[in-house]
């Protein structure tokens, strides 16, 4: 059968001709019509190791018929039209996610064709890694549901992301009965369909908020009585002004709830809260890994809620399909891209790229690729691109082809003449525009040319023989992706665990994709980068301490010369086996085998570094479990930490973690976000100290 893989060290998918799976007692063979691709599943593959075992065929949203079933099967017999159901869990009867069919929450949770989330899951992940990109896909009977006639398989296999947007607004509608729901990011996949469910769950009232008006306006189309914000027409400097804040107020005065699906950013999120009523409650969906201040008197006087959402569960994706199947909620109108399964790198660039505004992209394994390129989806919704020739394929239309070129020519010259040279005249001015905004580490939200003139010699500082060989320059409409392979020496911040690699092999080869967005003529945004390390020389990369010890020790350097030399002394002193100074020792080393052990290290770091802690005013209780656990108090006052066994009477943050993964986050095995997004790290209280304390300590 055709089947689209992918393989270690690849960031493209391979188009193979594999076996047909077989399937055993309880398992069902299903003949694939259509799945669906998406950033999420992209951004799990690229960016990070959650797909254990590869090669694989990716694909967990799935629409088909069933072809064969297994022995004990009784549910389903050959050409029922099914959709799967991906979440994995342990199905044990004592298990109680598992039973409620949350398997999110399951201690083995994992998912067809997608990631292992949690260690335990492993067996089955195992057997139900591969997914939909393929003629046929493996399932246990037990992840499969009847697709209703009437439904399209395409709208099918995207019924698990209309219920994600689906849950977000009836958790917002719990907490606000009637009234009006703001949707933010509301232009993507997951933000339009919540925008359709507003009025379905029971909202009076629906405001859109997204970038750019031209992305709201088939939203406009389908639902002309909801309310339309585009920030790109707010004044220059909104994100730090408030004006956000202003715009909503001005148009409807107050929200109800909000459900948050804008994946970047702090602005967004910051001033749409302000903007609740008395009681109302924000859900954020979007995975945005930014800092987000919010007013703590703001939401006890009154009374906010601020929450996450889990995963939809089988009740939720149930209940969406059966809105699809009553047409209550049309999900094929938000079809906007759909390709052959040969077309599936072309998909997967369109989806990187936003090329065409894509909301929700659709391969059709089925079809098996006759017809080349991209297929129109749905033209009423308006986001397929200008032109397509005789057989589909999309082309830009008529002039934009010579400004994707000059748009290409400029990204190129700020790689080879700023990054690789070194330039930082005029040439930054020619080409960053006023309102330049930087989503890179340490300069994340800063605008203007200047702060290219600040991470630039920080890139070059760490990385003294740095430089980028440019792959593929990908343009499509404003926005310009950038692959490249970026080479260089470290001063000795990011060896995380080394192999004992000697100084002349420590130059690091790290695959790259940048985003840029140009307005003017001109680079207005950089988002990235994305990244992977190509070379094997070291095991793990030390990030997150590498990257505040590079900051620390860069940022002393431009104190003046007698600080630079002693920063290049600590540095040239630190070797490439060294394990970076902010690391714990590895346990077996002397006093790094209990939490007590891990705790005075991290004290004698704080109090060794006030600088890190200067302006932070919180207390975090740790609780450990285990055979050496126990409980902590970490008091932090403007640059003074101190550590005392127990518990405090009012602690901003309180942490429970086990103590076996405590010892493994200090032996440097994963960071502290890993933790907490696999759950081993468990934070309750004020989520923006407990983000400030991760970064403090790397």
């Amino acid at each position: 059968m055709l089947a689209a893989r992918v393989h270690p060290g690849k960031n493209v998918f391979s188009l193979e001709d594999i076996p047909v799976p077989e399937i055993g007692p309880g398992e069902v063979l299903v003949k694939v019509n259509a799945v669906g691709l998406s950033r999420g599943l992209i951004s799990v593959w690229l960016f990070t190791d959650m797909i254990k075992l590869l090669p694989a065929t990716l694909g967990h949203e799935i629409a088909g018929v069933v072809a064969a079933t297994g022995a004990g099967v009784t549910r389903f017999t050959a050409g029922d039209r099914v959709h799967v159901y991906a979440p994995l869990g342990c199905l044990t009867p004592e298990c109680a996610p598992c039973a409620a069919g949350n398997e999110s929450a399951c201690p083995s949770f994992a998912m067809i064709g997608y990631a292992l989330f949690q260690p335990a899951g492993l067996p089955g992940y195992e057997r139900y890694h591969d997914g939909g990109m393929a003629e046929f896909v493996r399932v246990p009977e037990a992840n499969l549901d009847r697709l209703a006639d009437g439904v399209s398989f395409a709208a099918g296999c995207k019924l698990a992301t209309a219920a994600i947007s689906w849950k977000a607004v009836s958790v917002a509608r719990s907490s606000a009965p009637g009234g009006t729901l703001l949707v933010t990011g509301a232009s993507g996949a997951n933000g339009s369909l919540a925008v359709a469910c507003g009025r379905l769950a029971g909202f009076d009232r629906v405001v859109a908020v997204a970038a750019h008006r031209a992305s709201l306006a088939p939203l406009g189309r389908m639902f002309p009585d909801v309310t339309m914000i585009a920030t790109e027409e707010l004044d220059t400097g909104w994100e730090k002004k408030g004006h956000l804040t202003q715009a909503l107020r001005e148009a409807v005065g107050g929200v109800d709830a909000i459900v948050d699906f804008m994946p970047i950013g702090p602005a967004v999120a910051a001033q749409c809260v302000p903007v609740l009523n008395r009681g109302g409650r924000a859900v954020l969906m979007a995975g945005n890994p930014s800092l987000v201040e919010l007013s703590y008197l703001d939401i006890m006087t009154r009374n906010l809620s601020v929450s996450g959402c889990p995963h939809a569960t089988r009740s939720d994706v149930r209940r969406t399909a059966q809105l699809v199947a009553d047409g209550e909620l049309g999900v094929d109108q938000f079809i906007t891209h759909r390709f052959g399964l040969p077309d599936v790198q072309q998909a997967m660039n369109t989806i990187m790229l936003r090329n065409g505004s894509p909301a929700l992209v659709v391969l059709d394994v089925a079809a098996n690729g006759t017809g080349s390129g991209a297929q129109p989806a749905n033209t009423e919704r308006g986001l397929t691109m200008a032109n397509t020739d005789a057989a589909g394929v999309v082309t830009a239309p008529s002039g934009a082809a010579d400004q994707q070129d000059r748009n290409k020519a400029i990204v190129r010259r700020f790689v080879e003449e700023i990054i690789n040279g070194g330039d930082l005249g005029a040439v930054v001015d020619e080409i960053f525009h006023h309102e330049y905004l930087e989503g890179n580490y340490p300069l994340d939200g800063h605008s203007g040319p200047e702060v290219v003139r600040t991470w630039v010699p920080y890139l070059r500082w760490v990385y003294p023989d740095v430089r980028h060989e440019i792959l593929d320059l990908v343009a499509e409409g404003d926005t310009v992706m950038c692959r490249s392979i970026q080479t260089g020496t470290p001063r000795g911040f990011f060896e995380g665990k080394s192999k004992a690699v000697p100084d002349d092999q420590r130059e690091q080869r790290r695959m790259e994709i940048n985003m840029l967005r140009l307005k003017e003529g001109k680079i207005c945004e950089h988002w990235g980068p994305f990244s992977r390390r190509l070379d094997d020389h070291v095991e793990g990369e030390g990030l997150g301490a590498g990257m505040a010890q590079a900051h620390e020790a860069w940022s002393a350097a431009q104190a003046g010369p007698a600080e630079d030399t002693a920063a290049e002394n600590t540095a040239a002193e630190t070797p490439a086996t060294d394990t970076p100074a902010t690391e714990a020792k590895p346990e077996g080393e002397p006093g790094m085998n209990t939490p007590q052990e891990v705790f005075d290290d991290m004290i004698s770091t704080l109090t060794a570094n006030p600088d890190r802690t200067e302006g932070l005013t919180a207390t975090y209780q740790y609780t450990v479990h285990g055979e050496h656990g126990g409980m902590w108090t970490l008091a932090i006052d403007d640059g003074k930490a101190e550590l005392q066994p127990g518990t405090a009477d009012a602690p901003d943050v309180k942490i429970n973690i086990d103590e076996a993964d405590l010892l493994g986050m200090a032996r440097g095995e994963f960071t502290g976000t890993e933790a907490f997004m696999t759950g081993k790290l468990r934070v309750e209280g004020n989520p923006v100290l407990g983000m400030q304390l991760g970064r403090i300590l790397g």
